[in-house]
């Protein structure tokens, strides 16, 4: 009787258990980073989770600045953004630096780490996400049609379009033609949207990343 099969056959087993073992163990842990910033993110009002973020960019021994390829007065903007959510921000800090991407509607959140940590957090708005929703209601926009005229946290459609209220009424009657409930008081990160078609401009407001108001209005002498 051939006593090798039966040992041979364990050792096999084993091995795969370790192996699975071990990539189960690699995975949890990847997944438990991923969660513990998305949790960080999700302290700035978003609702992430771990499958949500997207590793874009690693690399070890660079700085924010050279994987960007722009100094600091280049950066500025992007830079006073993440300083206002609490990170450091500093670009030229030496390390490991990863880059991870979330959308959340139409919004992208940018995250830079250095060796583990949120280092530069900023965001940035789909435009072609907007543009594939306008095209829902009929349009036929690509993203180099739509320019971005505001985006203003803790604001309103209201306060951002300023217009009468007898135009008002007119442009809540349009979007609601397409399907939109409008809240044109509700507070928040307010995008202001327009493309022109033809002698039209269709102008969009969103509200956090989500389309509330679309109405055109004639731009012919």
């Amino acid at each position: 009787m051939n006593e090798k099969k039966p040992q041979t056959i364990i050792l096999i087993a084993a091995g795969i258990v370790l192996a699975l073992a071990l990539i189960w163990a690699l995975t949890r842990g990847a997944h438990s980073e991923l969660g513990a910033i998305a949790d960080r993110i999700n302290e700035l009002g978003y609702h992430f989770i771990s499958d949500d973020l997207l590793i874009a960019y690693d690399d070890a021994d660079t700085t924010i600045s050279e994987a960007l390829d722009k100094d600091e007065a280049s950066l500025k903007d992007i830079i006073a953004e993440s300083k206002e959510y609490g990170f450091n921000s500093d670009i030229n800090k030496r390390g490991g630096v990863t880059l991870i991407l979330a959308r959340e509607n139409a919004i992208i959140v940018a995250c830079y780490l250095i060796d583990g940590e949120i280092e530069l957090l900023f965001t940035q708005i789909d435009i072609q996400f907007i543009a594939d929703k306008l095209n829902t209601l009929g349009y036929e926009f690509q993203a180099g049609d739509l320019t971005i005229v505001l985006d203003e946290k803790n604001n309103s459609i209201k306060e951002a379009i300023k217009v009468s209220e007898t135009e008002l009424e007119s442009i809540l009657e349009e979007s609601r033609g397409y399907g939109l409930n409008p809240d044109i008081n509700k507070q928040g990160r307010i995008t202001y949207i327009v493309a022109n078609r033809g002698s039209d401009t269709v102008q969009c407001c969103l509200v956090d990343g989500v389309i509330e108001l679309v109405f055109t209005q004639n731009t012919a002498s």
